[in-house]
């Protein structure tokens, strides 16, 4: 597979986005302007500033289907008359249109009092790595996800060749998980055990925790690996058939 295709390589946003827009959703229009001209001039990626998620709604219905759709949302959470979060949420069930269920939305707060289950990051425009490195991970994943959905492994028809080809595709996403579980290095932290690198305690706790999650992620493709690889020694290389519920 060339490796500008293959899913498990590290990409740049650029890259990940494919020509998509990224659209920053914030009322104060300094700041959306801002981090628009921000990732635009570091990042080479077409990205749009609006200033309230009614407006943002209606340039992702317009742009489905152009050249340039919406692929991601960076939205300011305490947005006046509509939460940041409520519209994460919606994103996430599938509600809005134009937007896939897996569509990247990052939510950036000043209070750090972000709850739910989707991906949430604490930014500022000085702390814009941050956000393009969650962008990043997301579009990651979901690029991973569509390559394993299109070659969904069979499970009773799989030779030692392809069950060690899904494993590899394993261990990519394992090395992913294990360099998103790493600690971020931060001068304010040498010399310390912990390696904090947020402005408050709590910021770093939600950090350590997000770490926590890949790291937790990585062990369980770990465990994952070590069932295929049984398989490739059930399989006895000679052609025989593996995959869960394969023949031994």
């Amino acid at each position: 597979m060339d490796s500008k295709n293959d899913p498990s390589k590290s990409k740049s946003l650029a890259e990940l986005t494919k020509g998509g827009t990224i659209l920053i959703v914030d009322d104060n229009r300094d700041q959306a302007d801002s981090v628009a001209m921000l990732m635009k001039l570091l990042h080479k990626v077409n990205v749009k500033p609006v200033y309230n998620l009614r407006e943002a709604r209606e340039i992702i219905k317009q742009s489905e289907g152009s050249a340039s759709p919406v692929v991601a949302v960076v939205s300011d959470d305490g947005l006046i008359g509509e939460q940041g979060r409520t519209f994460a949420d919606e994103v996430k069930k599938g509600s809005v249109p134009g937007l896939k269920a897996n569509t990247p939305v990052v939510l950036l707060s000043g209070t750090g009092d972000l709850v739910g289950d989707h991906v949430i990051t604490k930014a500022r425009p000085d702390e814009m790595d941050t956000v393009v490195r969650t962008l990043q991970h997301m579009l990651q994943q979901n690029e991973m996800a569509a390559a394993n959905a299109d070659h969904k492994p069979q499970e009773r028809e799989m030779g030692p060749e392809e069950i060690r080809s899904h494993v590899a595709s394993l261990r990519s996403r394992q090395r992913l998980a294990d360099e998103m579980g790493k600690p971020q290095k931060d001068w304010r932290a040498q010399g310390s055990d912990v390696t904090y690198y947020h402005e408050t305690d709590e910021d770093n706790v939600r950090a350590l925790k997000e770490q926590e999650r890949h790291r937790m992620a990585s062990r369980m493709l770990g465990r994952e690996i070590a069932k295929w690889e049984e398989r490739i020694e059930g399989a006895g290389g000679d052609g025989g058939h593996g995959g869960p519920g394969g023949k031994r």
